[in-house]
Parts: structure tokens; C-alpha cells; sequence
């Protein structure tokens, strides 16, 4: 005659639940640990090279595990790349948010120097990033697109700027700009120019180009520039 576990003397249930339950578990932290380290893999040798320099096969090496599995957790290289630019976008999200902690012009300062300090020290992954929004993979210029807006519309909110009023918005796009090849150029000036006067410059720049929103709007007249 069969007998019900649960009704078995000395054998708990619940200890029974756990113990099956506890096999999925181990087989999903095994997943996340793969993935992880596909990621970091992948992150190490896209911040030397470009993305048509490294293979499926390199990454596989390097963390550990079979070809097929960076394929199981990314499906392509590009989604790698793409998962890899992602978490740079969130770092670089992270840095400005956790500096700009005031709703002021200094707080967009130090949000631009965390920027500035983390750029340095992902280099390559950075300047992937910022040239990617030139890029003609589409999925790239996402990823790209994606850190830009985050860090306007953060910058807008600091300085009490409305982010959907569409001059502001041209505006923001311009600076963004502006900045993004500021980042590049001062990662390859290597010290020439000092992080806290390119941060200053933004800042400037930023000011000027905000006071002259109603210009954009045609609330004011042209001012006479001097002839060059």
C-alpha cells in the first residue's frame, strides 16, 4: 500500500518543497552567473576593441564558457554588444544622478565631472558609446539615444527647465551634442585640457545657450554682432 509522504512520521513537507524547489534555484543562479560572466567577458575586450575585432569565440574563451552559450543567453554578438552598451548607458547614469543630488546649476556641474571621471575610466566603452550615435546599426544608435535622453532630461529637471517645451528640447539636442564631442576630445587630449575647465566651459555654454531660447522663439531681436 502506498503511503503519502506527508503523512510519513518525522518527514516535513515544507523541508520536501524547499528541497525540490531548491534545484530550479541552483539552475538559475548557474544562468545568471553564465550571462554575468559572457558580460564581462565581452565588456573587457569591447573596451580595447572595436566591435567587428572581437568573435563569439573570444568572448566564449574568456569567460569561461562554451560557444553555445553565449548564444542561449544573447543570441548574436550584437546583442552582446548591445547589453554591454546598456550597462555603460546605466553607469553613466548612475554617476550624474548620484552627483547631481540638488535641483541647481551646481548640481549639473558635478553630475558633468562624474561623467567626465567615469569616461576616463572606461575610455573605450565611452567614446563606443558617444560614436555610436553615429553609427548605421540601428540598435547601437538606441543604446546610444538612450543615455542622452536620460542625462537631458535629468539636466532639465535640475535647472528647473521644462524638457518638453520644443525649444528647450532643440537646445538640449544641440548641448548634447556639444558635449559628446567635448567628452571625446578631452579623453584624447590626455590631461591637456583640465576635467574641472571643460566642465566649467559646459557650463557656459549651457547658460548661453538657454538665455537665448527666446530667440529660437521670437521674442527677441536680433542683436548686431560685430563683423569678423
Amino acid at each position: 500500500m502506498r503511503t503519502c509522504a506527508s503523512k510519513l512520521p518525522g518527514v516535513h513537507t515544507d523541508l520536501m518543497e524547499t528541497g525540490r524547489s531548491s534545484v530550479p534555484a541552483t539552475r538559475a543562479a548557474r544562468k545568471a552567473a553564465s550571462r554575468a560572466r559572457i558580460l564581462a567577458a565581452a565588456r573587457e575586450l569591447f573596451e580595447d576593441r572595436d566591435f567587428d575585432a572581437v568573435t563569439v569565440g573570444e568572448i566564449a574563451d574568456r569567460a569561461g564558457v562554451a560557444h553555445g552559450s553565449v548564444f542561449h543567453h544573447f543570441e548574436s554578438k550584437k546583442g552582446v554588444y548591445r547589453a554591454v552598451l546598456d550597462a555603460v548607458v546605466d553607469e553613466m547614469d548612475a554617476a550624474f544622478d548620484g552627483s547631481a543630488d540638488t535641483t541647481d546649476l551646481d548640481a549639473v556641474r558635478r553630475g558633468l565631472r562624474a561623467h567626465l571621471t567615469y569616461a576616463a575610466q572606461h575610455r573605450g566603452l565611452t567614446t563606443r558609446l558617444v560614436l555610436g550615435r553615429r553609427s548605421p546599426d540601428p540598435d547601437v544608435r538606441a543604446a546610444s539615444e538612450r543615455g542622452r535622453e536620460r542625462v537631458l532630461t535629468a539636466i532639465a529637471l535640475a535647472l528647473e527647465v521644462d524638457p518638453t517645451r520644443e525649444a528647450n528640447i532643440f537646445v538640449g539636442r544641440v548641448m548634447a551634442t556639444a558635449f559628446d564631442e567635448a567628452t571625446v576630445l578631452w579623453l584624447e587630449s590626455d590631461g591637456t585640457l583640465l576635467a574641472h575647465a571643460v566642465v566649467d566651459w559646459m557650463i557656459e555654454m549651457m547658460e548661453a545657450a538657454i538665455d537665448a531660447v527666446p530667440v529660437l522663439e521670437g521674442r527677441a531681436g536680433r542683436r548686431n554682432l560685430p563683423s569678423l
